[in-house]
């Protein structure tokens, strides 16, 4: 009976030690796992980092040529359709010549306020 009592007590610790290897290893696993799991992000981040740099270099290089050939384009029209309105009615041309004197005046002042 005492044999009986002292092996089930060493199968018991037996028992123990396998239970808490077991959890170690998986423990190990599951950090392994979550190492794995954050290097590919900082992977997936970098490379997004790197596509989106070289992405915002371009469009900011095309935003420019077009924010100029836009700009250029508007005030071309812009301009034939006012020159266009006024060639027709000469009265309305001495009035906006009048006008646009006064109003470039103000504008002038606001552009340079310190003028030397």
């Amino acid at each position: 009976m005492t044999t009986s009592i002292v092996k089930s007590a060493s199968d018991a610790t037996s028992n123990v030690f396998t239970t808490v290897g077991t959890v170690a290893q998986q423990l190990t696993r599951t950090v392994d796992t979550a190492g794995q799991a954050l290097d590919m992000l900082n992977s997936f981040v970098s490379t997004a980092r790197t596509k989106q740099i070289a992405r915002t270099a371009v469009d900011m290089e095309s935003f420019y040529d077009e924010l100029a050939e836009t700009s250029a384009m508007e005030a071309s029209r812009r301009q034939r359709d006012l020159l266009n309105e006024l060639n027709q009615d000469l009265s309305l041309k001495n009035i906006f010549e009048t006008n646009h004197k006064k109003y470039e005046l103000v504008l002038t002042s606001l552009r340079n306020p310190n003028p030397e």
